[in-house]
């Protein structure tokens, strides 16, 4: 599930040798203006202990982005889908799509 293609400490080293704090390492610069659907996991530890780390399950690019999305808010405007039909693990666990640019 990679957007850019390396690690968070590979974008870090990179940020260290650019001396302008408003120039972007070019893997960051290479996904600005592109669309993406992030799927991620809330789980208890979210809600008990106001934990603002998440679990990123899917990232859906734009050309299958509305196909997926269109599916997944048919079950969302639908009253009678049980938790298991959509996907949910546990009852504390629910599901996010975002749009980001």
């Amino acid at each position: 599930m990679e957007v850019v293609n390396q690690t968070a400490a590979q974008l870090t080293e990179s940020m260290e040798e650019i001396q302008d704090p408003d120039v972007l390492p070019l893997p960051i610069s290479n996904i600005c203006g592109k669309t993406f659907l992030i799927k991620l996991s809330i789980e208890s530890s979210n809600i008990v202990f106001n934990s603002d780390v998440y679990k990123v399950t899917k990232i859906v690019t734009q050309s299958d982005m509305v196909k997926e999305f269109s599916e997944i808010s048919r079950f969302l405007t639908t009253p009678d889908v049980k938790s298991e039909e959509m996907g949910f693990i546990t009852p504390d666990e629910q599901v996010c799509y975002l749009g980001i640019r």
